[in-house]
């Protein structure tokens, strides 16, 4: 008899790389043999969660984070007014990419308390990737750690996230206590190791990213190129605004003869100066998909951005801030891979030696296979 899996991560958050990171885990652990599907819990962010006292943040929090976790809905609900038309056919883009392709438990929980008080039965329980172990996520993190399971039933992680270098000290004891109650503990980058082990004691795996546990064929069956243009381009996915790497895709878009396209992160416009940019405000992860598997060029700040251009073997660079903390997954990932493509903002776009996409391809096997191995030990073992 399949063994039953139930997956909580971050998901209907209407981000691509959260949304296909999800879809990739469950997806992959199907075709392993196993029964696997997405606990529908909804994570904060999500309009439809229910904010509850117990579902408050396990630790205090700055007041200026507590201001700005207050304000940002609203900002972003007076940055979307002008593309209202556009954020409610985005947002059934999402939700038809889901019905189509991942599999969700039968109840959708929208509170805490709902989860912990009617929790679904699986054989085993896995918290997923995507940063759920963030400290900056302004929730309480209890089901990323699976602790609403049944007494005695399995609890392991597959390439889990902090999102950071390093724990908040008043948060330390917390996540202790949580990490020690974990079967088997898995994390997609180098800090997340580390910090198993400084806060637990216990030893971490690093693994491959979900979306990396599947091959280019599995990515290419669900892509979709309805919005992909008929003129070659360079594509930009950029998460946190940037002018420079804005400047450097116009740049190379003259002098290669090649269109900029842009996949907005949110339904509206990321700057009011797109002069020579096209913006693409309504996309599905499966459009996501066809726009980097058709791309001459990439250029992304963006952890999954650089995955996909991996993945659809791309020219592309990842373009990044110095000193940022949640660059640790796109360093951490393309050390591993052995990849010169990483650049900072403003030293230049300095052409890489070419990707040896043979090599790559080998690390990246044994890449996943050690990542499957860990997987399937964890499960069964």
């Amino acid at each position: 008899m399949k063994k039953k899996i139930g997956i909580i991560t971050i998901v209907k958050v209407n981000n691509y790389g959260a949304e296909l990171q999800a879809y990739a885990l469950q997806k992959k652990l199907n075709l392993l043999g196993y029964d696997a599907e997405i606990i529908d819990y909804l994570f904060y962010k999500n309009k439809a969660h229910i904010k509850e006292k117990i579902s408050r943040p396990f630790y205090p929090y700055p007041i200026k984070k507590k201001i700005k976790e207050f304000l940002e809905p609203w900002y972003h609900k007076i940055r979307c007014l002008p593309y209202w038309k556009n954020k409610r056919k985005r947002e059934k883009a999402f939700d038809l990419f889901h019905k189509k392709h991942t599999r969700f438990s039968s109840i959708c929980y929208r509170s805490y308390s709902q989860l912990y008080r009617n929790p679904p039965i699986y054989d085993v329980y896995c918290v997923g990737s995507d940063q759920v172990w963030n400290p900056g996520c302004y929730t309480n993190l209890n089901p990323y750690f699976v602790s609403f399971a049944p007494r005695g039933k399995k609890r392991i992680s597959y390439a889990s996230s902090f999102g950071v270098k390093v724990l908040p000290q008043h948060a330390q004891e917390r996540y202790k206590d949580l990490l020690l109650q974990m079967d088997a503990i898995s994390v997609r980058e180098d800090a997340g190791v580390n910090i198993v082990n400084e806060i637990s004691g216990r030893d971490a795996v690093k693994v491959a990213d979900p979306t990396l546990l599947l091959t280019t064929d599995d990515w290419l069956e669900i892509a979709n190129y309805d919005k992909v243009p008929t003129d070659k381009y360079i594509l930009l996915y950029v998460l946190k605004d940037s002018d420079y790497i804005k400047q450097k895709a116009l740049e190379i878009g003259r002098e290669q003869g090649l269109k900029v396209v842009r996949i907005c992160k949110e339904a509206y416009k990321q700057d009011k100066k797109t002069d020579g940019i096209i913006d693409i405000l309504d996309a599905a992860p499966d459009d996501f998909l066809g726009l980097f598997s058709k791309a001459e060029i990439v250029l992304t700040n963006s952890f999954h951005g650089t995955v996909f251009s991996i993945m659809f073997r791309k020219e592309f660079y990842t373009v990044m801030k110095r000193g940022v903390e949640n660059n640790s997954r796109q360093l951490s990932l393309l050390k591993t891979l052995n990849i010169d493509r990483i650049r900072y903002e403003n030293d230049g776009l300095t052409e890489g030696l070419p990707i040896q996409w043979e090599n790559v391809h080998d690390r990246l096997d044994k890449f996943r296979k050690d990542s499957l191995n860990y997987l399937i030990n964890a499960i069964d073992g």
